[in-house]
């Protein structure tokens, strides 16, 4: 009755799931990792442009003024050629005119030379002097301030007349020129507008680059790994949903086997889950009338103590405490259902008393010619409780038994226990003469249904120990374990924790 909502619980959240994934990846085509990575390439290649840009320009706004400033001293050639010739007065007027075309095709209004420090002026197109609004030295201005003056000249909304000195590459003589900026303007702007074009094509080629090989390196198995996990987790349960490594051997690779390994562990503990649920299922059914039978046996049990025959006298103790332990076990069997062993009911006991018991209730001496060897001292307690622990060493010691039942008659069949107590606690070892415990087992020891150390068992005996030692305050562990045996060790508190100095 109670399968449909849970099963109605389940579709809505699958539904719920299905519906985001969809979203998310409606959301991701305009902009997915690929994109992303495209977009991201183009606008870091275009930033170090700008940063190449910005002392380029500057640059060629010196090299600029600095030709203007060669030119004028070929202009000074010029005209010294000039009036060496022999009958100046007879000279070209031509050369004269072709002189002052070459002053006018590099923007220069006023030449002037400086020479044992007199101005000398050279040449000068306009009969008034022009109005200088700037004045810029290319031989003493620093690499900041040359960027200054470029974007200033960049940025600037009115033509200006500007005053530049220097010496020409390759001389000593000091000229000025009063040019005109607004064509070193025009000059910048097209040499801007060429480094971006240029600028932005080399950014897609190396944004295409860098992208097609991230792409393959990276993204697609990244991409890969989702498309899986989003499957994996729609049916988790089917084998063929773990992702397949594609044996690299970087980050990637060793991601991918995580991944795989992590899958094939949900893949197992979801099965465990299961047979825990199914068995939950299977004891709540049964236990009521387990429960019920073992009661009327119980009754029956009981006239077998007025049995005068000897043999039945002496079986029957152990008959009526073996039921009387089945009962208590099958009703605490849903207990353990739920995930969570009963508080144990702690006082002092004498470990020996214990050891005895078990011995009798096992009755190993008469079955399959096993050596019990009793080592605890008589005066050894333990602050535990009694049914609890009585439990563990039985899971234990039966384990033991099952395994060495298996061996061939001349092989050596001994059980030992014995228990060394150091004042705070006491350690309990049960040592078998076995073949030890197969590596598989050993990896899951104590996990219900996968540390079983015997064909066809639960696993369930160690797990149960494992949590009662544990509620205990104690360890568990497997101490020694090759082809002549294990030993299992407990260690457990000798007396109350208020006794503890």
């Amino acid at each position: 009755m109670n399968e449909t909502p849970h099963k109605e619980t389940f579709i809505a959240k699958e539904s719920s799931l299905k519906n985001s994934d969809s979203s998310k990846k409606k959301n991701g085509l305009s902009l997915n990792l690929s994109s992303k990575l495209l977009v991201l390439t183009i606008g870091f290649v275009m930033l170090s442009e700008i940063f190449v840009f910005v002392p380029s320009v500057a640059k060629f706004r010196n090299d600029w003024l600095t030709d203007r400033l060669t030119r004028s001293r070929t202009v000074l050639l010029m005209l010294d050629d000039y009036e060496s010739a022999q009958n100046p007065e007879e000279a070209n007027a031509r050369e004269m005119a072709r002189i002052e075309e070459a002053i006018r095709s590099f923007d220069v209004i006023t030449l002037a030379h400086k020479k044992d420090g007199m101005r000398q002026l050279i040449a000068m197109i306009n009969d008034s002097p022009a109005i200088m609004e700037a004045h810029f030295d290319v031989h003493h201005t620093g690499p900041w301030q040359s960027i200054k003056d470029a974007f200033g000249t960049l940025l600037s909304r009115s033509p200006r007349t500007i005053l530049v000195t220097g010496s020409p590459p390759g001389s000593n003589q000091l000229f000025e020129a009063v040019v005109l900026e607004q064509p070193l303007r025009q000059a910048m702007l097209r040499y801007t507008r060429n480094v971006m074009i240029l600028s932005f094509i080399i950014s897609v080629l190396t944004a295409s680059m860098v992208y097609f090989s991230l792409s393959k390196l990276f993204v697609r198995p990244i991409k890969r790994m989702a498309d899986n996990m989003i499957d994996f987790t729609k049916n988790p349960e089917l084998v063929e949903k773990v992702i397949m490594p594609c044996g690299r051997g970087d980050e990637i690779g060793v991601a991918e086997e995580r991944l795989r390994d992590m899958q094939l562990d949900l893949q197992t503990t979801l099965s465990n889950q299961k047979r825990l649920a199914s068995l939950g299922l299977a004891v709540s059914k049964i236990n009521h009338d387990l429960r019920n039978i073992l009661a009327s046996v119980q009754l029956f049990s009981d006239r077998l103590t007025r049995v005068p025959d000897p043999e039945v006298q002496r079986f029957a103790p152990k008959l009526i405490a073996g039921i009387d332990r089945a009962i208590g076990y099958c009703q605490s069997t849903l207990v353990y259902s739920s995930a969570k062993e009963e508080a144990p009911n702690r006082h002092l006991i004498k470990l020996y008393r214990m050891t005895r018991e078990l011995e009798n209730f096992l009755d190993v001496a008469e079955n399959n010619g096993i050596e019990w060897n009793n080592k605890v001292s008589e005066e050894i307690e333990i602050y535990a409780d009694y049914e609890q622990i009585f439990r563990v060493l039985m899971n234990l010691s039966r384990n033991a038994i099952k395994v060495m039942e298996k061996l061939p008659d001349e092989a050596p069949k001994k059980l030992t226990i014995e228990a060394e107590s150091n004042g705070n606690y006491t350690s309990i070892t049960i040592r078998d003469t076995g073949p030890g415990l197969p590596e598989e087992a050993k990896k899951h020891l104590f996990e219900a249904f996968r540390g079983s150390v015997s064909q066809g068992g639960t696993g369930l005996g160690l797990a149960i120990a494992y949590e009662i030692i544990n509620q205990h305050g104690g360890k568990i562990f497997l101490r020694e374990n090759s082809e002549q045996g294990a030993t299992f060790q407990i260690d457990l508190p000798s007396r109350k924790k208020s006794d503890f100095s």
